[in-house]
């Protein structure tokens, strides 16, 4: 049987890797519109967008599967220490950004998201630094993963969140 501290880290894992497909399927859908806001220079924003979505997608399926633990949560840590280095200077200059980090659903860029980063960064650190579990014991993990995120999103329903007006 794998030790508490694998399967600690098999469900950071997992979480994060839930959170990155949902955030990159969230934006395959606003892909036009999430390419626009990104704060790069017109010509690289399709580009850009591209990566980002294909790295969320990638990093969720080989977080999820175990395929290349840990490199995969390296890369996750990687990722999402851009996004909240983004987030930081957003808000230590005291700019107004909103952001699409899930599609359509946009919200203002708050302390919050910061929050959020930094508990999803990590735990991506701490599915790098445990040992790999059995496959078995991830779909398992998977499952109770699933489900969790599942009661979630019915508790918070499609309006949650603090929008941003048009």
């Amino acid at each position: 049987m794998p030790d508490l501290i694998a399967i600690i880290g098999l469900l950071a894992g997992v979480g994060v890797g839930a959170v990155l497909g949902y955030a990159g399927l969230s934006k395959v859908v606003a892909m036009h519109r999430f390419a626009s806001s990104l704060p790069f220079p017109r010509r690289v924003r399709k580009f850009a967008a591209a990566a980002i979505v294909g790295g969320e997608l990638v990093l969720a399926l080989t977080l999820i599967s175990g395929l290349a633990h840990p490199r995969a949560a390296v890369g996750a840590v990687i990722l999402l220490s851009g996004f909240t280095l983004y987030i930081t200077i957003v808000l230590t200059r005291g700019l107004q950004r909103t952001c699409l980090c899930f599609g359509e659903r946009e919200t203002a860029v708050t302390p919050m998201s910061l929050l959020r980063n930094a508990l999803l960064t990590l735990s991506a650190a701490l599915s790098a630094t445990s040992p790999s579990v059995s496959v078995g014991v991830r779909l398992s993990a998977l499952g109770l993963v699933s489900i969790v995120g599942l009661v979630w999103t019915l508790a918070a329903g499609t309006g949650s969140g603090r929008t941003v007006p048009q």
